[in-house]
């Protein structure tokens, strides 16, 4: 529960202290939105799929400000643009067909994963 592991670094981090929280699939992704349960980041086991904003309005109850988030990607070594971009099309098509079982899974593309960095400035309730 993703929740109250939030609940419980508030009460032992320093006021000032930083969370960082790295390859977290966004589920309001463009590939999210295309492949669904195609989506290489989708998983049975993966019970939330989060976005910043989700993340931050949690984030937030808990005294915790958002100070950056990135979408990993040409930065990655699963990154190509060009290959990715053409898949994603054709895939679109297929899909747009009603041929989404010659679909295999997605591909690395822009937006799909997070990273993102809090401050904590403190906890009203702590």
């Amino acid at each position: 529960d993703p929740v109250s592991v939030i609940d419980k670094i508030s009460k032992i981090i320093n006021i000032g202290g930083y969370l960082y929280i790295t390859a977290t699939p966004n589920g309001q992704s463009f590939a999210f939105d295309v492949y669904r349960e195609k989506w290489n980041l989708f998983s049975v086991d993966h019970v939330h799929f989060f976005s910043v904003k989700h993340l931050n309005d949690i984030m937030k109850k808990y005294g915790f400000r958002l100070v950056s988030h990135h979408y990993q990607y040409e930065e990655t070594p699963y990154a190509n643009p060009e290959m990715d971009f053409k898949k994603i099309k054709k895939d679109i098509s297929l899909i747009e067909s009603g041929n989404k079982s010659l679909v295999n899974s997605s591909v690395p593309f822009l937006g799909s994963m997070i990273t993102a960095v809090w401050k904590f400035e403190g906890d009203k309730g702590r």
